[in-house]
């Protein structure tokens, strides 16, 4: 028995090295083709392109999202108490549905998802991304707590799926760390678009499974790790494709973007979110979506 589950573990590892060396590749594809085009020639992440390899420029985008990135004590004062009570509030009302609604985990899980992005989308224009991490932290913190908790814990039974038996918790925490991965390079490497990843990830994904629960007739299998089968449906895809149009039209609307480019970038941005949804790995989508929408506005922006 022993040999046996170290072999089963033995080849997850394998498979999931695979899959992450796919997924590095991908999320650095627009970079590798770009990288001596016209779009670098002017300005990326607000540093001055310095016609040199790209390799320098990437190390000078982290110094500068280390920079944004780290909170001052005054954000940190401040902001602390007001997000300590905004992500007890969405985890409350996720708990709630759950728990006490007896709503599906498809749609728990979703909602506190959509207020969380949504949230953090918020705090990147009004605060800056310093206001994201702090967010973040604390979104990790919760999160965590309810694993820890584990089975019969409302909040955890609100965001772990029943599908994803026996690796429930696995299924909570591999989309948390991808989720803040997929934040950290969108801003380093397509910043300041990232917030249009954050809202087509943060709407549009989350969508994407509840509709599919409902309404969702045609189905497709997508890759996963750990043994966990996983399907996904047309019909969610077709969601995903139009709430992440909505959210990234409205997005770049609101940053002032013209009527007409933000309708094209922002179909381009829906459907780009669209397509790598329906390919990516489980568990991996909230890194995969953020990466290339955010990669998709900056090409067709910059």
């Amino acid at each position: 028995m022993f040999l046996e589950n170290h072999k089963n573990i033995h080849q997850n590892v394998n498979k999931l090295k695979i899959i992450l060396a796919l997924s590095i590749l991908l999320i650095l594809m627009p970079s590798i083709i770009f990288a001596n085009t016209a779009i670098f020639q002017e300005y990326f992440a607000d540093i001055p392109y310095n016609n040199v390899s790209v390799l320098p420029e990437i190390i000078q985008n982290i110094i500068d999202f280390i920079a944004r990135a780290i909170p001052s004590f005054k954000t940190i004062l401040l902001l602390t108490p007001i997000l300590l009570i905004y992500t007890w509030i969405c985890s409350w009302i996720a708990s709630i549905l759950k728990i006490k609604k007896n709503i599906k985990t498809a749609y728990t899980r979703k909602i506190f998802h959509i207020m969380i992005f949504s949230m953090a989308g918020i705090l990147q224009i009004v605060i800056g991304l310093s206001g994201v991490v702090l967010f973040g932290v604390i979104v990790v913190l919760f999160v965590l707590f309810a694993v820890y908790r584990g089975d019969g814990f409302p909040f955890y039974e609100a965001l772990a799926r029943p599908k994803d038996e026996p690796k429930r918790s696995v299924f909570i925490v591999l989309p948390l760390l991808t989720t803040a991965l997929g934040g950290v390079l969108a801003n380093v490497l397509f910043y300041p678009f990232a917030l249009v990843g954050y809202f087509v990830c943060g709407c549009g994904d989350a969508v994407g499974e509840p509709i599919g629960a409902k309404w969702g007739k045609h189905e497709y299998k997508v890759p996963s790790v750990f043994g966990v089968k996983v399907t996904r449906s047309i019909e969610g895809s077709v969601g995903v494709l139009i709430v992440g149009f909505l959210a990234a039209f409205l997005t770049l609307l609101f940053s002032s973007y013209g009527l007409w480019i933000s309708l094209y970038v922002g179909f381009a941005c829906g459907l780009g979110g669209a397509l790598v949804e329906a390919m990516s790995t489980h568990g991996f989508d909230n890194l995969s979506i953020q990466v290339i929408v955010s990669g998709i506005a900056f090409l067709l922006l910059r």
